[in-house]
Order: structure tokens, then C-alpha cells, then sequence
């Protein structure tokens, strides 16, 4: 078993500039993208993203790092590809919210709102594209 030390979450760390966002992002959708082929669709939280004193964002099932599997009444009720596509929102809405200004630059933005449907793998090349 491998453990890490993660003593802050999403949740407590105060605002970060857009650059430091797109990391988080980048390695949250990674992330989430596996807790998702695992577990099937969840409700994300703030507190299910966690960062090492290194700063590398670790995310989980479940707020509570030791239990390996999600909370109950996180499962969402299985609806098909619309399901993917709502977990992506909620980790952009999750990470923008913590975002210097509450917000992330428009023309970001706007990359995501011309997208008719939006999964792990479109969400990941964008956030890398963008990055580059």
C-alpha cells in the first residue's frame, strides 16, 4: 500500500493565478477521468481534490482519502454520455471558483462554451492546448 502525505484540499487553499488553474485542471481531469472508468459518474467536491506539500493535486472518490470507494449519496444515477460531460462542468466550476477573481479569462472560457459535447479527452487537449 502507498500512502501520501496531502494536508491541504480545494477546498482550504487560498486563490491561485490561472496558470497554477490549469495544472490543477489538467491533472484533475486525468484524475477524475480514472475515478470515473472505476466508480462510474460521481458528484466531484472540493474536498475530494487534495495537494502534497510538493503542490502535485492528488483527487479522489471520496473526501475521506482512506476509504476506497465513493460516498452513497455522491453515485449519481447512470444517464449515458450526458454523464461525463456534467462531471467535467462540475471539476471546471470546482477549480474556476478558486481562481484569482473567481473567474477564469473569457477567451478560456469561451473555448469550452463552443464545444457541443464535452468528455475527459476533449476537456484534457483543450486545458493542454491552451497551456502550451
Amino acid at each position: 500500500m502507498v500512502t501520501e502525505y496531502l494536508p491541504k484540499r480545494l477546498s482550504s487553499v487560498p486563490r491561485f493565478s490561472f496558470r497554477e488553474a490549469l495544472y490543477v485542471l489538467a491533472e484533475t481531469l486525468k484524475g477524475f477521468r480514472e475515478v470515473y472508468r472505476r466508480f462510474g459518474p460521481i458528484l466531484i467536491e472540493d474536498d475530494m481534490i487534495a495537494f502534497s506539500p510538493q503542490g502535485r493535486a492528488r483527487c479522489w472518490c471520496n473526501p475521506n482519502f482512506a476509504l476506497n470507494h465513493p460516498r452513497s449519496d455522491s453515485i449519481m444515477q447512470q444517464t449515458g454520455r450526458t454523464d461525463e460531460a456534467y462531471i467535467v462542468s462540475n471539476i471546471l466550476d470546482l477549480v474556476e471558483e478558486r481562481t484569482e477573481g473567481g473567474r477564469f479569462p473569457n477567451n478560456f472560457n469561451k473555448i469550452f462554451s463552443f464545444q457541443t459535447y464535452m468528455d475527459f479527452p476533449t476537456a484534457q487537449r483543450i486545458v493542454e492546448d491552451y497551456a502550451e
